[in-house]
């Protein structure tokens, strides 16, 4: 039970004293169903049905060889998973030798699911550039359906090549269940202040799209959005929230002739998403001087009066959907993972609290990767909208409730698809781009990020949260544990031993425990070990917090944290000796920096909590070096000498006062031993003595 708790301790980087803590796992659980696709670069990966058949596949534009962009097809055959014939080359290499007149290297390329009929259909966008010397620009769009026929992938196009655009969505505008394709491009400015979109209705008739023209008196042609029905009329609407112009929130719908129309909502707004208000449509609104405003948007004019509104800054909205046979609308609250559910019409909390995130999703939070908050595209087994908030499912699989799931760290959910929809779908994406909508969107070049990954594992897995709550306690290889849950390494730092899933990807923070210093993909022996290096610093032995995450095939997240010490320099060290009165022993005393252990000529020390340490020695009545060494728990050393003398440390007397001390008694001394004779009696006054006189020669 101790190592438990100095695990966990270590996990924390708290005191293995400071109380009980939860446990935490070695080993991540194995996933043996999940099925991970080859491992290449991935650009985009949607769930659709490409055949038609009734189950949905996995399609994947992949990088290939010099720049080159490839689709493939994933596929149920009875028993498992398999690729659909070869993958077929939707972006040539880069050219070798003389340039061509298109160019699609860098160019925008993505998939997009429509519907014909209420049937699936994949069709491929690509819009290169004009490759002529002096000229950047986009050249045309190219739209081309991918079918796959008699067991291989073929390109098939659908409409002639038009000017190029800035996004293009898919959205049943008449409600027929065969949907339109809206492409817009933002003009330039109209006068001084006004910016028109051409928008583009691409109707489909007769096996390819026919295309009519609408000019919109609204800038952001690049960021047209499925709004849903907001009118209470067949069909769903477009919106657009300009940033070009005059600032507001604008719904395009569908007239008659193909011709598109707008309504100002009249409102500044950062987000909508029509909901079902009484017999017709709405719409739910946020914005800065308002907060969230649930309001009828009637056909052909402004946002009516709000029937519901709820004040508060930072609120993103996540859209429509039902939980336990009420409606409700999903709103994100703050900058954080929090999701709160407000019943429709009157925006009154479904549940006490708001759902935050789960202890595995607040663990991921904690380090580089962000566990998911979105919608599961293609809802459920019934399609209807659910919401994957930070390790919560809402409504379950089943429609019941909200249940745990996984984190999904760095990850997103693609769908639900193969037979019974009984398969989930899933990409690794850790750098955190938001996911792209399979029914459009703006039209960027595409971006392989690194780590990125995609697995097909079973549709239980999503409802399945992390075992100990995500906590993952690794062995190490290079450090060593101090107290307080502290690993002391070297400059070299030290590497984690990680037990996973095969597929799975190993996250390790950089310096800013944000960001991502490191990716690295289990391999099929299920262990990965990664290096874990410190973060370069201008002073020595800095201390930083090391973050290793683990996010499996199916979605769960592990995270393994540690407070690390570098040992980058040698101790410090101080040392003096002292001879207690006729003891033949001498007394070393000092200090060093924490951690470290001291050595006394034979003598092995632990110095006390600040580096204090002392140490009596035997030494002879002459001057004998004591050597005093100190050693961090990496192996650098500091080595001094102190010289010390038993029994009278006679080096330490006041020699000049003892010599003039000496010199005086001396000098008594030979004062007193100086001979004398008898003393004549001295004269006196009249003493008649004369002087005797001297005769001459």
């Amino acid at each position: 039970m101790l190592v438990l708790v100095l695990l966990a301790a270590l996990l924390t980087g708290g005191s293995p004293t400071s109380g009980p803590l939860p446990l935490a796992t070695a080993t991540v659980p194995p996933e043996d169903e999940a099925f991970v696709l080859p491992e290449a670069g991935t650009y985009q990966a949607v769930v659709v049905d490409v055949d038609g058949d009734g189950t949905r596949e996995l399609a994947r534009l992949m990088a290939g060889e010099r720049g080159s962009i490839v689709a493939s097809v994933w596929r149920w055959a009875g028993g498992g998973w398999e690729g659909a014939g070869p993958g077929v080359e939707v972006v040539p290499p880069r050219p070798t030798g003389a340039q061509g007149n298109v160019e699609y290297a860098g160019a925008p390329v993505r998939l997009l699911v429509r519907r014909i009929e209420g049937v699936d259909r994949l069709t491929l966008v690509r819009q290169p550039r004009i490759g002529e010397p002096g000229i950047d620009e986009a050249c045309c769009l190219i739209l081309d359906d991918l079918l796959l026929e008699d067991g291989a992938l073929r390109l098939r196009s659908v409409a002639p090549r038009t000017d190029a655009v800035d996004a293009i969505t898919a959205i049943d505008f008449d409600g027929d269940g065969t949907d339109e394709l809206l492409a817009t491009r933002s003009l330039p400015p109209a006068g001084d202040i006004a910016y028109p979109t051409d928008a583009r209705l691409l109707r489909w008739t007769d096996g390819g799209f026919a295309a009519t023209s609408t000019q919109l008196p609204i800038g952001s042609g690049d960021s047209p959005f499925v709004l849903g029905d907001s009118d209470g009329l067949p069909g769903e609407e477009a919106a657009i929230v300009s940033t070009l112009g005059g600032p507001g929130l604008y719904r395009i719908s569908l007239e008659a002739g193909d011709r598109l129309r707008v309504d100002a909502a009249g409102l500044v707004a950062t987000g909508a998403a029509a909901v079902p208000l009484g017999t017709g449509g709405g719409v739910a609104v946020v914005g800065p001087a308002f907060g969230l405003r649930v309001a009828p948007w009637p056909a052909g004019g402004p946002v009516g009066d709000p029937v519901a509104e709820r004040p508060g800054p930072d609120l993103a909205l996540g859209g429509f959907l039902t939980v336990d046979g009420r409606p409700a609308l999903a709103i994100r609250l703050g900058p954080g993972a929090t999701t709160e559910l407000l019943a429709l019409d009157a925006l009154e909390p479904l549940a006490a609290e708001p759902i935050g995130p789960s202890a595995a999703a607040e663990l991921a939070r904690s380090g580089p990767l962000s566990p998911f908050t979105g919608w599961l595209p293609r809802g459920g087994p019934d399609d209807a909208p659910r919401l994957l908030a930070a390790g919560k499912l809402v409504p379950s699989l089943d429609g019941s409730g909200i249940v745990p799931a996984a984190a999904f760290g760095g990850m997103q959910p693609l769908g639900l698809l193969g037979p019974d929809r009984s398969w989930l779908a899933t990409l690794t994406a850790p750098l955190r781009l938001p996911p792209m909508d399979p029914r459009g969107g703006r039209l960027d070049p595409p971006v392989v990020q690194p780590g990125s990954g995609v697995a097909i594992v079973p549709a239980s897995s999503l409802e399945a949260p992390e075992v100990d709550d995500g906590q993952l306690i690794p062995a190490t290889e290079g450090a060593q544990a101090l107290d307080g849950g502290v690993l002391a390494v070297d400059t070299g730092g030290f590497a984690a031993t990680i037990d996973a899933p095969p597929g799975s990807r190993v996250t390790v923070a950089a310096a800013d425990p944000s960001t991502i210093g490191l990716i690295r993909v289990v391999g099929p022996s299920g262990r990965l070990a990664v290096p874990v290096a410190p973060p370069a610093a201008t002073t020595p032995n800095p201390a930083y917090r090391a973050v290793v995450s683990v996010t499996t095939p199916s979605g769960g997240t592990y995270t393994a944290s540690w407070g690390v010490r570098v040992f980058s320099e040698p101790p410090e060290l101080d040392a003096s000796v002292s001879t207690p009165l006729g003891s033949a022993d001498v007394v070393v005393t000092g200090v060093t920096s924490r951690y470290a252990t001291v050595r006394v000529g034979d003598q092995a020390l632990e110095p006390d909590a600040v580096g204090r340490f002392e140490a009596r020695v035997p030494a002879p009545p002459w001057p004998t070096g004591i050597a005093v060494t100190a050693r961090d728990p990496v192996g650098n050393e500091t080595t001094v000498t102190v010289t010390g003398v038993g029994f009278v440390d006679y080096r330490g007397l006041p020699w000049a006062a003892i010599t003039l001390g000496l010199l005086g008694i001396a000098a008594v001394v030979l004062f007193l031993r100086i001979p004398r004779g008898p003393r004549r009696p001295p004269r006196r006054r009249d003493d008649d003595a004369t002087f005797e006189e001297m005769e001459p020669d």
